[in-house]
């Protein structure tokens, strides 16, 4: 597995590119998007960095993530269970599936069907 680089800020694309080379995401880490948590693009800024933690009821971001106006957008966990989902349909999947697929478990808390 390859590594990724925490907390660097890159496209959608670039971030997914990485990720799928890897072949996931490490379950401690969570996705970040600049801007609208509720959607991505291609050229959506994003990062990987640790996931929030909660003291006293309250979010806790990294310093990283408060600097760089990041919002959560999905737990690694969900990440990989998507990823795999997207990898495990017929033909071959490609970086635009994968934002569609992404979209679609934000919207729907399903997985979208090729």
């Amino acid at each position: 597995m390859k590594k990724i680089e925490l907390r660097k800020v890159m496209s959608a694309v670039e971030l997914l590119q990485a990720i799928i080379a890897s072949e996931g995401v490490d379950e401690d880490y969570c996705i970040y998007v600049k801007g609208d948590a509720d959607e991505i693009s291609g050229d959506t800024r994003c990062a990987l960095d640790v996931c929030p933690s909660i003291v006293s009821d309250v979010e806790q971001v990294s310093e990283f993530v408060r600097l760089n106006d990041l919002e959560l957008f999905s737990y690694g966990p969900q990440f990989n269970d998507v990823l795999r989902n997207v990898l495990n349909q017929p033909g071959n999947c490609s970086v635009e599936d994968l934002i569609r697929a992404l979209n679609y478990y934000q919207d729907n808390d399903d997985f979208l069907d090729f």
